[in-house]
């Protein structure tokens, strides 16, 4: 079961609730939704990574189709050093409930 993530500026300038973990993924394929930063974009979003590749990006973001500029968020409730891609505030990381 995944969790969901709701990422949130200290100066309330930006919000955003991320789907992240393992829902029920396809048979055979072992993947898990990682939080990442779009730099194309600015702003986070999330990535399939596979899981018996030791987490080697499996697919596209959601938020375009370029995976170049891409940084996964390799712990998001460490809550280390996430910024707001809005006005450079810290962000906070609650977890809000699962998915499947």
């Amino acid at each position: 079961m995944g969790r969901i993530y709701h990422l949130k500026c200290e100066n309330g300038d930006y919000e955003k609730d991320l789907f992240l973990g393992q829902g029920m993924v396809y048979p055979g394929f072992n993947g898990s939704y990682k939080a990442a930063f779009c730099k194309n974009c600015n702003d986070y979003t999330r990535i399939m990574v596979d899981l018996d590749k030791n987490g080697k990006i499996a697919g596209k973001t959601e938020c375009c189709e370029s995976n170049e500029d891409i940084s996964v968020v390799d712990d998001i409730e460490a809550n280390d050093g996430l910024i707001c891609p809005k006005c450079g505030g810290n962000i906070t990381v609650d977890i809000v409930g699962h998915w499947d």
